[in-house]
């Protein structure tokens, strides 16, 4: 069930960076947007910013932090991917079902991806390279890296038997697998091959892979 949309009026308009490195392509944030859009198959429209345009006040507007993504639909204009994978998803079944109880699931694990999950994963995007590390970065990294080894060892319990996380695929899967990507970046899967099957299964969806095309 994809919203009404007066598609001269109302398509939204995705802003997106210009260019990434190829080492993180896939990895920002306007990805989990782009990927939403694709599964509730609705037309829309992309704002290439460059990093000077995203310094801009015009850019501002859309976005306070001055980062992406934002999305605009109308006179509305929505940041923070999260909250705007939120919006697409309570209006279509296709990322959130009408009953309560499985919606209410979903938003848990949802948070849980990016507030349980992923926190950890960016913190290593911060230290340096191994050569230039000191021991206490050494030392800060491995804490960091165990701690999340836990999360995603907690993970891989909860999911196993599972093919999603609350029922069917739904925008939890969808946030989850987007946090995953940075695991699998990091090199953490390995040691977990039900999230790297859950991983897989969520990523060879149709929409996934146009999303990253």
């Amino acid at each position: 069930m994809t919203r009404p949309c007066n598609k001269e009026i109302l398509m939204p308009t995705l802003t997106a960076l210009q260019s990434v490195p190829p080492s993180v392509y896939g990895l920002v944030r306007d990805f989990r947007v782009r990927w939403a859009l694709e599964e509730i198959g609705e037309s829309y429209d992309e704002l290439i910013q460059s990093n000077k345009a995203l310094k801009s006040s015009a850019y501002k507007k859309f976005q306070p932090f001055n980062q992406v993504p934002a999305l605009k639909e109308g006179n509305l204009v929505l940041f923070e991917s999260g909250a705007i994978v939120m919006h697409l998803a309570e209006s279509n079944e296709e990322l959130m079902p009408k009953d309560e109880e499985s919606r209410a699931l979903i938003k848990t694990w949802m948070w849980a991806a990016l507030n349980t999950v992923e926190p950890h994963l960016m913190f290593l995007f911060y230290f340096p390279k191994a050569n230039e590390e000191t021991p206490a970065i050494r030392e800060m990294k491995k804490t960091i890296i165990d701690a999340q080894e836990e999360r995603l060892e907690q993970l891989s319990d909860f999911i196993d038997g599972k093919d999603y996380l609350v029922g069917e695929f739904s925008a939890a899967d969808l946030l989850m697998t987007h946090v995953l990507e940075l695991a699998k970046h990091n090199n953490l899967l390995s040691k977990f091959p039900k999230l790297i099957a859950y991983h897989k299964r969520c990523s060879e969806r149709p929409a996934f892979i146009k999303a990253r095309e």
